[in-house]
Order: C-alpha cells, then sequence, then structure tokens
C-alpha cells in the first residue's frame, strides 16, 4: 500500500463559493479526487455514499454549525475515522470549545496555499498508514489465535499420548507379567490408544519430528505428513539425517545458537528459524522443542513441532518498514516533533526538535525522558514564562488540538506550536506537539503589511497583472485614477480594457519588445476612464520573475497642460531674451559710434588713445551680445568662433592686415556662459591690442598666435603669443600704470583663473581658468 494513494478521495465542504474555488485551484493537479458540498445535510449524504479518505470542513455553514456536523460524523461508526481539517476565521483552536476527536487538523482563514496543501499531504499519509497497521494488526491477530488454537489442540494430546504409550511400551518389554502391571490397560486398549495416537499425528497441520537424541547427530526417525507438506521433502529424504539441512548455506542464524543451548542443557524450548524449503524457497520456522525421557530419566529424543510463521514474520517486517518510515519522515520534517505518551514520557522526538531549542544531545538519549520536570527547567526560554507553563496544562487538560498558536522566545525567535492528542479506540494515550520557527515569516508578514499599508496609501495608481494579463492587484488610487469604485470592479479583467484600440496596438509594437529586453520600461500613454473619458498617464512598467508584471501610474494631465504653458512661455522669453541682446549690442554700438564722433573733435594723442581703448572694449562687450542674438542657445555661446571674429575685428579697427600681421588661430570648439565669456572677452582684447600697439613698432611686420584648448577638467587654457619686440625686462605687467593690463588683472581674479606671462622671441600670455557657475536662469 502507498504512503499517499494516488485515489485518495478528497471532499470540501464550504458555503462560499470563493472558499471552494480557491481550495479546487490549490488541490488541483495532485492526483487526488475532489468533490464538494456546500451545505451540512448534503455534505452528510454525500459522505455515505462516497466515504472520503479526508474532509475539509468551514466551521460555519448554512445549515449546520461546524462543530454539530463534526459531532454527527463522530456519532456515526461508519464515519467516526474520517479524519477532518477545521477551516475557520478564528485564530486559535482554544477558541473552538469540545472539538470531536475526528478533527484532526485545523486551517486559519483566509488560506494560505502552501500550508493548505502541506497539511492535506501529512494527513492522507497518517490516514493511509494508519489504514495499513489496522489491516496488519488484524492480520496478525488472526495468525496468532490461529497459531495458539493449533499448538493447543495438537501438543496437549500428543505429548500425553506418547508418554502414555512409551510408559506402557517400556513396561510391558522390561517386565512381562509382573505383578506390577496389574493396571495396565489391555492390549486392544493400548492398540486403540495407537491408532488414535497416529490419526492424531496425521491430522496436525503443525510439522512433527522426532529425533533420536542418544546419537550424536540427532538423526531424524519420524516426520508426519505436515512437515512434509510444509518443508517439500518427503519422509524417505529425511529420516536418518539431521535436520539442519533445512538451513541451507544460512547458517549464522540468532535462533541456532539458541537451538544449541536447549539442546545442550536437555531442557524445552521455542526459537524461531529461516529454513528453506526443497524448490529453496524461505519458509520461518517456529520450532517448539521437548526433549522425552525414559524410565530412568534419561534423554532418550527429542519432539519437535513445526509452525510455518512465514505470513507473521513477513507482516512483523511490513510493521518494523512502516515504522521506520514513519520514523524516516518524523526525523526529515524541518519542524520539530515531540510526542509523550499519557504520562508525559518521550516516546519520539526528531532532530529538529533537539535544534531548534538547542538540545546538545542526540534525539535518541531523550526517550523515556519525563517533560513535566523538563517543561519546567526550560520556561527561562520564553518572554513570559508565567504563563507558559499554565497554558501548557490548560492544553494538556483539555485534550483538544491546537494548531497555529504562538511562543517568543527570549531571543527574539518567534515559534508556533500545535498540540494534537491521541486516542486508541477513543483512550487518551499521549499526544504530539509539533513546534515551527516563524521568525522570517514573522518578520516577513510584518514587513509585507507595512509596505502594503504604503502601496495602498501611494497616490500613484499600482496593480499587478498575472501571466495572463489580468488583473489581481491594484490599490484604491489606482481604482479610483481609471474611475472605478472598488479594486472587485476591475480583478480579473485585462489591461486592454483601459485603453483605446489604437493605444492597445501602440503597447504590442513598441512598449512590449522594450519591455521584453530590459524588463522595464517607462513612459507616456493615454489610457480610458469607465466613462469613456481619456487621459494622459506616465506608465512605469516591471516585469515580475515567474510571470506577470507591475503597472505604476499616474494622471499627467494637469503636468501637460503646465508643461505646454511653459514651452509657450519659455518661446516668448527666448524672443524676449534675443532681442533684449540685439538692443544691448545696439545701444553699445551707438556709444562707440558716439566716443567715435568725440575722437574727431579731440586734439590730445593721449586723450584719443584712451577713446579708442574704451571703444574697443565696447565693441568686444557688443560683440558677444551679437552672438547670443543670433545663438539658437541663449544660455552660452562657441567662445572659440567669437574670439576669432574678435580678433579680426581688432585688425580692422588697427588698420592693419595679413600682410604686415599674420594672424594664425587653432581653436578647439569651447562653449562659454555669458558671465564667463564677457571678462575673458575683454581679457583677450586687451592682450590683443597691446600686440597690435606695442610689439611692432615702427610698421614691422610679425605674427600673432591665438589658441584655445580644453583638458579633461574642464579648465579652459587661452594662448596669445606674438614674435614681437616683447616686454622690457624691467617692467613687471602685474604692477604697472597700464589700465589696459591693470584691467587684465583684475578680469582674471573675477574669473577665478591665473595668467602668466614670459618671454621667448617675442611675448607669450597663458589665461587659464574654468567657466563660472551661476544660478541656471529659468
Amino acid at each position: 500500500m502507498s504512503l499517499l494513494p494516488d485515489q485518495a478521495v478528497i471532499l470540501l465542504i464550504d458555503g462560499n463559493p470563493e472558499h471552494l474555488g480557491v481550495l479546487k485551484q490549490v488541490l488541483e493537479g495532485t492526483g487526488w479526487l475532489l468533490s464538494s458540498a456546500n451545505a451540512g445535510q448534503a455534505a452528510i449524504a454525500q459522505i455515505r455514499e462516497t466515504q472520503p479518505d479526508l474532509i475539509l470542513l468551514n466551521s460555519t455553514l448554512s445549515d449546520l454549525e461546524g462543530l454539530e456536523f463534526c459531532q454527527q460524523l463522530q456519532a456515526n461508526p461508519h464515519t467516526q475515522s474520517i479524519p477532518i481539517i477545521l477551516m475557520s476565521a478564528v485564530d486559535s483552536w482554544s477558541a473552538q470549545a469540545a472539538l470531536p476527536a475526528v478533527v484532526v487538523d485545523y486551517l486559519t482563514l483566509p488560506l494560505r496555499p502552501e500550508e493548505v496543501s502541506a497539511r492535506v499531504r501529512l494527513h492522507l499519509q497518517m490516514r493511509s498508514l494508519s489504514r495499513e497497521l489496522e489491516a496488519q494488526n488484524a492480520q496478525i491477530e488472526q495468525l496468532t489465535e490461529k497459531l495458539e488454537h493449533r499448538m493447543l489442540e495438537c501438543s496437549t494430546d500428543l505429548f500425553w499420548m506418547m508418554g502414555e504409550f512409551n510408559r506402557v511400551r517400556l513396561q510391558q518389554e522390561s517386565c512381562p507379567g509382573s505383578p506390577e502391571l496389574k493396571d495396565v490397560p489391555p492390549a486392544s486398549q493400548i492398540e486403540e490408544i495407537l491408532k488414535l495416537q497416529g490419526r492424531a499425528i496425521a491430522a496436525s497441520s503443525n510439522g512433527i519430528v522426532i529425533v533420536d537424541a542418544r546419537r550424536s547427530d540427532y538423526p531424524t526417525i519420524f516426520v508426519n505428513p505436515a512437515f512434509e507438506q510444509i518443508t517439500g521433502y518427503s519422509a524417505e529424504e529425511v529420516l536418518g539425517r539431521n535436520c539442519r539441512f533445512l538451513q541451507g548455506k544460512d547458517t549464522q542464524q540468532p535462533g541456532l545458537q539458541e537451538l544449541r543451548g536447549v539442546l545442550t542443557e536437555g531442557q524445552s524450548g521455542i526459537v524461531t528459524l529461516r529454513n528453506y524449503r526443497k524448490d529453496g524457497t524461505l519458509f520461518w520456522n517456529e520450532l517448539s522443542i521437548a526433549p522425552i525421557y525414559d524410565e530412568q530419566s534419561n534423554l532418550t529424543h527429542y519432539i519437535g513441532i513445526q509452525t510455518d510463521v512465514t505470513e507473521r514474520k513477513l507482516a512483523e517486517q511490513q510493521t518494523q518498514t512502516i515504522a521506520s518510515r514513519l520514523t524516516t519522515l518524523i526525523q526529515s520534517l524541518q519542524a520539530g516533533i515531540l510526542v509523550e505518551d499519557e504520562f508525559r514520557n518521550i516516546v519520539v522526538v526528531n532532530q529538529a526538535f533537539c535544534n531548534l531549542f538547542h538540545i546538545p544531545v542526540p534525539p535518541e538519549t531523550l526517550i523515556g525522558m519525563n517533560c513535566e520536570q523538563t517543561a519546567q527547567q526550560s520556561k527561562h526560554l520564553f518572554q513570559d514564562p508565567d504563563h507558559f507553563l499554565p497554558r501548557i496544562q490548560e492544553i494538556l487538560a483539555g485534550q483538544k488540538a491546537v494548531v497555529g498558536e504562538v511562543l517568543y522566545l527570549v531571543d527574539e525567535r518567534i515559534f508556533e506550536f500545535d498540540y494534537v492528542p491521541v486516542f486508541v479506540d477513543q483512550i487518551y494515550r499521549g499526544h504530539l506537539w509539533q513546534y515551527r520557527d516563524v521568525t522570517e515569516r514573522e518578520k516577513s508578514e510584518r514587513s509585507l503589511k507595512r509596505q502594503l499599508a504604503a502601496v495602498e496609501a501611494a497616490i500613484d495608481g499600482i496593480a499587478i497583472l498575472g501571466a495572463d494579463d489580468r488583473y489581481i492587484y491594484l490599490n484604491d488610487a489606482h481604482v479610483r485614477l481609471f474611475g472605478y469604485e472598488t479594486p472587485a470592479d476591475l480583478i480579473g479583467r485585462t489591461w486592454q480594457e483601459l485603453y483605446q484600440p489604437e493605444e492597445i496596438e501602440r503597447f504590442q509594437r513598441e512598449i512590449f519588445p522594450v519591455l521584453g529586453r530590459d524588463r522595464h520600461w517607462q513612459g507616456e500613454a493615454t489610457a480610458r476612464r469607465r466613462n469613456g473619458s481619456t487621459f494622459a498617464e506616465e506608465v512605469s512598467l516591471t516585469l515580475i520573475e515567474g510571470g506577470g508584471l507591475v503597472c505604476v501610474c499616474r494622471d499627467i494631465t494637469d503636468r501637460k497642460i503646465a508643461e505646454e504653458q511653459l514651452k509657450s512661455s519659455l518661446q516668448e522669453k527666448e524672443i524676449l531674451l534675443k532681442e533684449i541682446h540685439h538692443r544691448v549690442k545696439n545701444n553699445l554700438l551707438v556709444v562707440s559710434s558716439l566716443l567715435d564722433w568725440q575722437i574727431d573733435y579731440l586734439q590730445d594723442v593721449a586723450v584719443i588713445k584712451i577713446f579708442e581703448e574704451s571703444q574697443h572694449r565696447i565693441q568686444s562687450m557688443a560683440l558677444i551680445h551679437e552672438k547670443l542674438y543670433r545663438s539658437e542657445n541663449l544660455a552660452e555661446i562657441n567662445f572659440s568662433d567669437y574670439l576669432e571674429t574678435l580678433a579680426r575685428q581688432l585688425l580692422f579697427s588697427f588698420n592693419l592686415n595679413d600682410e604686415r600681421i599674420e594672424f594664425s588661430v587653432e581653436l578647439e570648439p569651447v562653449f562659454l556662459n555669458i558671465e564667463t565669456a564677457t571678462p575673458c572677452g575683454l581679457i583677450v582684447s586687451e592682450l590683443i591690442s597691446n600686440v597690435f600697439e606695442h610689439a611692432f613698432p615702427d610698421q614691422s611686420k610679425g605674427q600673432l598666435w591665438l589658441k584655445v584648448s580644453a583638458n579633461d577638467r574642464k579648465q579652459i587654457t587661452i594662448t596669445i603669443k606674438d614674435n614681437g619686440v616683447g616686454f622690457p625686462d624691467n617692467l613687471d605687467f602685474r604692477n604697472t600704470q597700464s589700465l589696459g593690463l591693470q584691467l587684465v588683472c583684475l578680469l582674471t581674479q573675477q574669473l577665478e583663473g591665473k595668467i602668466q606671462m614670459h618671454q621667448d622671441n617675442g611675448t607669450i600670455f597663458h589665461l587659464t581658468f574654468s567657466e563660472l557657475q551661476y544660478r541656471k536662469r529659468l
């Protein structure tokens, strides 16, 4: 018989169709036969017909209370052995008064699928083992009664008759005609006794063998027909031989040592041997041996009565195998198992129990220990020791199953325990404790509750879809976002119902390929509310391992409107800024023109020079605003392009041409904001103007180099080099009366940069700085 029948019949009784659906979904595919009923009376009628192996019962029915239903099954001899797993929203069995013995376990609603499957599987195994043990015990009892009856019938008569026969025969042989033989029965009576003896021996179903104890090898002198039938050997094949040939090559049996001891001591005894028939098949032989003595108390013979106990031994072996399997099952369980008898002595304990309670000895050393004392010694392990012992006593006194009660330990672990009383023939014979470390589960459940609370409190809509694209969870925000009232309105429906056909087609064409590749996608979509109106949403999709996805969405209608308004406003500001830069440039050029007009009325060369220098500075600033006005990006300008234009503009202002001053540029693309470009442009304007004024006197020719570069640290270097006459040796450019050079040093400080000069066949200036960072403009 299998430990877990493939065709076990399970009856599901629940008035709630949703609960029935969950149970069927959990148990489908297991090979078990499932049937269901939604009311108590209908279930009782169905039980009479199908005799299920296990019942899962909701404690609340439409026509019967669960307790009353269990009591009816308990009272019926035909149904009282069917185990029931009770389901209830009550947290503990302690709340269920006077549960009948048929209730073997308890599940708390809402159900956890993995727990339902595990509990059902365990009780089907126990049901199967119980039936197997009952059948084998009945078989063993029948065999035992049969053997005892046969032995009682045969052995008593046989020994008496053989003893009487031998006594009479010996007396007649030794003392014929002796007066002491006057009480000897007549020959006819003796003959009748012998015939009766022969018929009894021949009719016995036990094998009978007599050996001669006066000879060293104990040869066989008699066997009855049952011996021949049991062993397969005929009397002719056996007589004169020692019966050890029945052992074959199996000569190291424990029973043989017992047999030799009995023969040596000349005593009676019973031994069990493995013997082999003539065809080589094994049979177990329970051999009862008795010595036979003559008148002088000399041992002359042994008589042996054979009983074929093969069926009983096989049944015992099978029982031991089942017990071993059950022990292995208990030892392999991750839960800690402790079984106590009615006196609270330990009967079974597994390694998991020792591990849970940090018991540093093998489980087998605890067998027989009394738990009354150990419970008292162990109460310090629990956070509420004063409650622990009274609660244990309360459970034991009630003798009612308790499932899922929680214990809190001082080391912050959390245990969940079950108590199951054990009744044999309705007599209490002990109980089983099962302990589970649920610390991580409790922490996970608490964390999950907090996460769920956070999800429910989120302002974004959050939903989970199964592998079939149907909603299995939605928070309230998601429900309200799409114009529904409760999550039930959308549970089980597909996401396509919330989008227009063209948007569904976009999801399948553009979004799902990216989602399948990257396992995440975020973007915008157009969704449809329950009333048919549409709105813009921002969606985040993430695939779940094993199938399904998480969807997070929010209504961005207001944001989209604000973005459009902001975009329009930015366009207006961009136009306004362009106009401002254009007008600033124009105003600066007007100032420059005024200065140029004023120069025409001046005679002093020094004053004219000052006016011209001012013109150059104004023109360099006007050029920046000209570049910004023409740039697509109002936040920065192409500074390298600006410097080249500025240098050529100064060439023109000083009436120089490429034939006299050869101008070369090496410019990397560099973009600067206006705050950095303006002082930098003035510095370059002053240094280039200084070259044009002083580096090439007397209309001499020369070269001017302008280089712009940037490194990985975003530092910018501007190099201005000429091959002119150079600076006087006794002149420090940082300490001079020249307004232009003073302005160069001051603006370098403003840039937070460095400027260096050295002479090598002319003059070289190196200006190094980083772009100034200002608060970003709106």
